[in-house]
């Protein structure tokens, strides 16, 4: 059977991440990498970046993403929040917690 469309983006989104990392940058940047992929999708993804983080620690220096999905940012050591352009809050991955809490 032909793969679903969600299968489909799933693996781009994969193959687009392994093309970024074989050139060896010193920092990555995905915007909003989880915005067309369903939910098992991005769990998938999630589980992809812990994944990264804790593996390839060192290779890659710097990881940015952008994105508007406190599970996404999880997977970040730093997260700031930009309101308005500037920064309106920093902090590490708990503070994800704290804005799906007020949300």
């Amino acid at each position: 059977a032909a793969p679903s469309g969600a299968d489909v983006r799933w693996l781009a989104q994969r193959a687009a991440l392994a093309l970024a990392l074989a050139a060896s940058p010193i920092a990555l940047v995905a915007d909003e990498p989880t915005s067309s992929l369903d939910s098992v999708a991005r769990a998938r993804f999630v589980r992809l970046l812990h994944h990264l983080r804790a593996q390839m620690r060192g290779l890659v220096p710097a990881l940015i993403l952008i994105t508007h999905d406190c599970t996404v940012a999880e997977a970040c050591d730093q997260v700031l929040v930009l309101d308005g352009g500037r920064v309106g809050e920093n902090g590490g991955a708990s503070l994800t917690h704290a804005l799906r809490a007020t949300a």
